[in-house]
């Protein structure tokens, strides 16, 4: 926002736009890719631990499916995003459509924690850099 001078508003739809534009093809193309890639050995061992890890981190989706993984898609720390959650839908076999509503729900949530921590962040910076030009 800062850096581009975008509104709060121009910022959010395009940071929900770009995140849900890949939900649709992942959630297709997860499973057959991963198939495909796990007849190599390395890749076979890399993709069982990463999905093992994704797993054990997604207990919330495992017990409150569709409802779980728009929570875990809308905490914004790194591994919770609409990737993540695209992985994580394909785990637990959730239906299509419901992963599809839940990610970009989960996507919009942290939407909105992130642009409120934004402008909060960028109130503060302003506020510091009025204290500095009064002295």
């Amino acid at each position: 926002m800062a850096l581009y001078n975008f509104s709060v508003v121009k910022s959010f739809l395009l940071a929900l736009i770009g995140n849900s534009i890949p939900v649709i093809p992942a959630l297709l193309l997860f499973k057959p890719i991963s198939e495909f890639l796990s007849k190599w050995g390395p890749l076979k061992r890399f993709l069982d631990w990463f999905f093992e890890k994704t797993r054990k981190r997604a207990k919330i989706v495992e017990k409150y499916e569709a409802i779980g993984l728009a929570l875990f898609v809308g905490v914004p720390l790194p591994l919770t995003g609409a990737w993540t959650g695209c992985i994580v839908a394909m785990l637990f076999k959730l239906r299509f459509k419901y992963s599809v509503i839940a990610i970009i729900s989960g996507v919009f949530i942290a939407g909105i924690i992130v642009a409120i921590l934004s402008l909060a962040g960028m109130g503060m910076i302003q506020y510091f850099q009025s204290l500095n030009t009064t002295n």
